[in-house]
């Protein structure tokens, strides 16, 4: 093995390491675990009201058999991101050169979106995998028309389908490119037939069930943010609006980075055999996120070993590379080290009212779904649950949420929560209890209330 190469993912498996229990389990990756521990005859319904198909919490449900410790369930994400980065050096030496290639490992390793997403319970890292290696098993195949290669590519196909539904876009760039190099057209329509009709079931059977709503901005924020988010990151807890508030020194490391790698990256674009397998998705979501809420920068970001494919491309001069790796990693190291981004300590709130058995009341899901993760007690939210109600069903129960008729305590944040919500169970509680006890962490109060 190329010992350049194990240099650079030793130095991706180290960033990963440090950075895989810096944030608490917040509330998507308690959702995955909400959804994951339930019995495969609920799982299924509940998933089907999920905006993702299920392979990623199927597997999240198998993991939670040796456990449910916050790192355990991060740990396959490590994997699949450790093997996306093995994916972009060793599966395209037929197309791309040796220093080329590394570069792009040596971006993915060190790019502070690829660690976050590799340390999370969620299934980005595994469709950043998939992504990669569907596109490394396409171009195989139009190397080689072999039976093992369709094979491996239909089947491929199929996983990154129930994995996630921007995986599929690979499909239109992928028949084009086909075409252009002379395949057949009733075979590739086998292909394409073979990949999406299994998929058809689950998607009638999710179409019944209301989903809930996508948090994805209008496709003007979403556009940039998917084309800078690799660079400096920005999705999760930290949004690139939040960045202004930066130091300024900080600010300008930030954009420096952003506008000389994107620099580059367009070069890259111009000469990369894999522009339109990044750019059609990208349009596609583009024009849709103008008319619907479907357009996740987050969600993009399993694209993200193309981007550093192309990004590689575009780096003609050892030096530039240099300064890009840099800055990149400068970014990721802050990232890891600045108290801007770190999150809110959910695990501290917890360990403040897991002394006894009294039921937890919550204004935000925020706090609601992680909280509910870290302890087996009451949790109860008052506000507007942001789950779909067949979700809420599975996961929750179908019990109307009400204030106790006991002592309880009390989490409360301005964090994803309707101000006039939020205002009127302060209202409840108010009337109805007393604060005994009050404790802060972060942008959490924590209140022990004893009933009037």
């Amino acid at each position: 093995m190329d010992k350049t190469f194990v240099l650079v993912f030793m130095l991706g498996i180290l960033l990963r390491v440090l950075a895989i229990n810096q944030r608490a389990f917040w509330y998507d990756e308690a959702f995955t675990y909400h959804l994951a521990r339930l019995p495969l005859n609920q799982f299924f319904p509940a998933a089907l009201s999920d905006n993702n198909p299920p392979f990623y919490y199927l597997i999240i449900h198998f993991v939670l058999k040796l456990g449910s410790n916050q790192i355990l369930l991060r740990i396959p994400s490590l994997l699949f991101s450790l093997a996306a980065m093995q994916i972009i050096y060793f599966q395209f030496r037929n197309q791309i050169g040796r220093s080329t290639r590394l570069i792009a490992a040596m971006l993915f390793a060190v790019s502070p979106l690829t660690i976050y997403m590799a340390t999370e319970a969620r299934l980005h890292a595994l469709g950043m995998l998939e992504a990669i290696f569907l596109t490394s098993l396409f171009f195989s195949l139009l190397k080689k028309r072999v039976l093992k290669n369709y094979v491996f590519f239909t089947l491929f196909g199929i996983i990154s389908a129930y994995t996630q539904y921007y995986l599929m876009l690979l499909l239109l760039p992928f028949s084009w490119l086909a075409f252009k190099a002379g395949f057949s057209k009733k075979i590739w329509a086998g292909i394409l037939a073979t990949i999406t009709v299994p998929l058809l079931p689950w998607l009638y059977l999710s179409a019944l069930i209301n989903h809930s709503e996508c948090a994805c901005p209008v496709a003007l924020l979403s556009l940039p943010a998917s084309l800078v988010s690799p660079i400096i990151g920005g999705v999760g807890l930290i949004t690139l609006r939040a960045f202004p508030t930066l130091p300024f020194a900080l600010i300008i490391l930030f954009s420096v980075t952003a506008i000389l790698t994107f620099i580059i990256f367009l070069k890259g674009l111009r000469q990369s055999f894999l522009s339109s397998i990044f750019l059609i998705p990208l349009a596609i979501l583009t024009i849709l996120g103008s008319f619907f809420t479907v357009f996740s920068p987050k969600a993009f970001g399993v694209f993200n070993p193309l981007f550093f494919l192309i990004l590689a491309q575009g780096t003609s001069k050892k030096v530039v590379a240099m300064v890009i790796l840099v800055l990149i990693f400068s970014v990721s190291i802050i990232q890891l080290t600045h108290p801007f981004f770190k999150s809110d300590r959910l695990q501290s709130v917890a360990d403040i009212v897991s002394g006894d058995s009294l039921p937890i009341v919550h204004t935000s899901p925020y706090t609601y779904y992680s909280i509910n993760y870290y302890l087996n007690k009451q949790n109860i939210l008052l506000t507007k649950n942001p789950l779909s109600p067949a979700t809420v069903f599975y996961i929750v129960g179908g019990k109307k949420p009400e204030l106790p008729r006991s002592n309880a305590w009390f989490v409360d944040t301005k964090i994803w929560v309707d101000p006039k919500e939020r205002a009127e169970v302060l209202k409840q509680v108010s009337q109805n209890f007393i604060i005994e006890k009050a404790f802060r962490v972060d942008n959490i109060s924590v209140e022990y209330l004893k009933l009037k």
